[in-house]
């Protein structure tokens, strides 16, 4: 099995400098999308702070595969200041 590594960045890195052996492409992929879920889901301000959050997944010898990229638009509405 390869390993492979899940390298997050919001703003600053937070690289996976342990990694995580996958037996193929498909279970990387399905492995990169739960990261990226589990992030949102345990740190939800993270992706609120306005920088878009990466997770760029690289294989054993830091050969980039892929990255996802997660991203929030305000339209004006949110930015206006709202009453309580």
């Amino acid at each position: 099995m390869t390993r492979y590594h899940f390298h997050v960045h919001n703003g600053q890195d937070y690289p996976d400098e342990h990694g995580t052996e996958l037996p193929h492409l498909e279970g990387v992929q399905a492995h990169a999308l739960k990261t990226l879920a589990e992030l949102i889901r345990e740190k939800p301000d993270m992706f609120w702070k306005g920088e878009a959050l990466s997770l760029r997944v690289t294989d054993s010898s830091d050969l980039a595969l892929f990255t996802l990229y997660l991203s929030v638009t305000k339209a004006p509405a949110m930015l206006r200041s709202r009453p309580n």
